[in-house]
């Protein structure tokens, strides 16, 4: 029998948790009443603290609300320094610094640095939170997977991160790491369902087609097969998730004709989120409203989101004065929106071009980025050309060129990675 199975979904923002107990079990997000920066509350702040006074470290919703200064560092947005893009990732041993509360991001120490902050997080999470979440449960006999970006998939920081989980106590009797739009695209397609057969014993297969009998899929592969459309012979399934640090793509194509349901996935990670976009609108901000924002913890970023990227409303800052006013300054910042949303819609075209589907059916739309509605009339628009017929949204709006919408389960939109990653289809593999 298949053991428990836990996923973190390491976000830069937030981490999410999924745990499935059985290989019949629905893998479900882990919740604490505490974490009350979500409705489902299951976003736990990202965010690390070292208090100078009593040399204590904070994390989650605790070093959420603190400020930098007065004795208090405050660590966030880390992620990015503990897998770094592009071509030139070197050994993270070559990366080492020695002071582990200088700042992140300021020289060749800031891998060295994210890598204290992650570790100490993480054992965080082993030790004293996940227990909180499911008590009784023993955590060391159940499997652990994080998901990380698809570009450090197969990096020297992918397998440094696997010393340093087994080194806070966790377990995996190979690789814990999985792929961030892989793990996206299981979630939202399964929504956490899992099914498992036993053609002959001691052999245990996943029962895929029962796994996803939630999507559209299915239904796409019976009416193929009683010649109800004409000459389409492949389905696909597109997802895109803006997170606060990147942007995954995930793509599974199913071969109708075949039926033997063998899909062909394909997925990447783009180093462009949230993140980069409250960097863009800092910068075109006069300089003493920029100096007060980028003094924000993390739960007044998180309202400062909602307000003036999701519903483009005034921000009132503390002490007086607003962000996203009348006049130039709300034009500025919702041009830099718009610029954003046409770089993350560049690279679904970027990532389109390159894998070639016949055609796109689905599209799953999740992550934090995607309740931002230019965003999302952005991405409709570069995918107006593939005629896709269901839409998945955070929030079902007007039909778009003809195309189903449908509302996603609220768990899925941020969650999706960390269900997907507990599903058995990744004890399977």
């Amino acid at each position: 029998m298949l053991p428990s199975s836990l996923c973190i979904d390491l976000g830069s923002a937030y981490t999410k948790i999924g745990f499935r107990e059985t290989p019949f079990s629905r893998s479900r997000l882990l919740s604490l009443e505490e974490l009350s920066l979500d409705e489902q509350h299951v976003c736990v702040p990202s965010v690390a603290a070292w208090r100078e006074r009593d040399d204590r470290w904070v994390f989650g919703m605790e070093a959420a609300g603190l400020v930098e200064g007065n004795g208090i560092r405050v660590y966030r947005n880390w992620k990015a320094d503990l897998f770094p893009s592009g071509t030139d990732v070197t050994n993270p041993w070559d990366l080492l610094g020695e002071d582990p509360h200088e700042g992140l991001r300021d020289g060749p120490g800031s891998y060295a640095r994210a890598r204290n902050v992650a570790s100490r997080y993480l054992n965080w999470l082993r030790h004293e939170l996940v227990p909180r979440m499911i008590p009784g449960v023993d955590l060391g006999a159940v499997v652990l997977r994080v998901c990380i970006p698809e570009f450090a998939m197969f990096s020297p920081h992918a397998a440094e991160m696997d010393r340093m989980l087994e080194s806070v106590g966790w377990h995996h009797p190979a690789s814990f790491c999985c792929s961030e739009p892989m793990s996206n695209l299981t979630g939202a397609l399964t929504q956490g369902h899992n099914a498992v057969l036993e053609p002959r014993p001691g052999q245990i297969v996943a029962d895929v087609p029962k796994m996803f009998d939630r999507s559209h899929l299915l239904e796409m592969l019976e009416t193929y097969q009683e010649g109800d459309e004409g000459d389409v012979s492949e389905y696909a399934t597109l997802i895109v998730d803006v997170g606060a640090y990147t942007t995954d793509f995930g793509l599974i194509s199913i071969d109708l004709a075949g039926y033997g349901f063998f899909p062909i996935s394909e997925a990447d990670s783009v180093p462009l989120g949230i993140h980069e976009l409250d960097r863009r609108v800092v910068e075109v901000l006069p300089e003493p409203v920029a100096a007060v924002v980028n003094r924000f913890n993390g739960l007044e970023w998180e309202r400062f989101h909602r307000v003036v990227y999701m519903e483009a409303r005034e921000w009132s800052l503390p002490g007086g004065g607003v962000v996203n006013g009348s006049g130039g300054e709300r034009a500025r910042i919702a041009g830099v929106v718009g610029q954003f949303a046409l770089d993350i819609a560049a690279g679904l075209d970027e990532f389109l071009r390159r894998h070639r589907p016949n055609r796109v059916q689905e599209v799953v739309l999740t992550g934090g980025g995607n309740n931002i509605p230019e965003l999302v009339r952005r991405l409709r628009k570069a995918l107006a050309p593939w005629n896709v017929s269901t839409f998945y949204l955070p929030k079902a709006g007007a039909p778009f060129d003809g195309a189903r919408q449908v509302e996603i389960v609220p768990g899925v939109v941020r969650g999706a990675s960390a269900v997907g990653g507990a599903s058995v289809l990744f004890d399977l593999a």
